[in-house]
């Protein structure tokens, strides 16, 4: 029997979509992390279940957890409630930000890392982001999008 050559675009969109379940089985599997530094923990994202996420936002002031909603290969973080706060935390009104803007959104990179872009909290009372610019993520790379090592679980 002879071997048929698929085209590229083909041969593209399978190895796309055998990536992304394999990503989907890796998170059934067990919960994972990731984070800008996985030995300090700075910026962590870390899956309790494929569903759910804690964020370290900014170190000793506001970790948080968040719903997650895995749509065409691409995660996106929801706030659900904070977790852990410090003082600067603790002076956010986190009773207007929204549930339904997405704080963050990550794709698994082929490497094992995640390619994360940080917007913020939305504040649906003064229609605005909130802590756009001063999430670590953000601090330590100047940009809102950045590349999280994958920590392992």
């Amino acid at each position: 029997m002879e071997a048929v050559e698929l085209p590229q675009a083909c041969r593209r969109i399978i190895a796309t979509v055998l990536s992304i379940l394999l990503a989907f089985i890796s998170f059934t599997a067990h919960a994972d992390n990731w984070a800008l530094d996985c030995h300090s923990g700075l910026g962590r994202v870390e899956f309790s279940d494929p569903h759910h996420a804690t964020l370290v936002v900014s170190s000793n002031q506001i970790t948080i957890s968040s719903n997650v909603i895995l749509a065409d290969g691409t995660y996106s973080f929801f706030y659900a409630e904070p977790e852990d706060l410090g003082r600067g935390g603790m002076m956010l009104k986190w009773d207007s930000f929204s549930k339904k803007n997405p704080i963050a959104t990550g794709k698994l990179l082929e490497d094992g890392g995640m390619l994360f872009t940080w917007n913020g909290f939305y504040d649906s009372v003064a229609e605005s982001d909130i802590w756009a610019d001063d999430a670590d993520y953000v601090l330590q790379t100047n940009q809102h999008t950045m590349n999280l090592e994958h920590c392992g679980d």
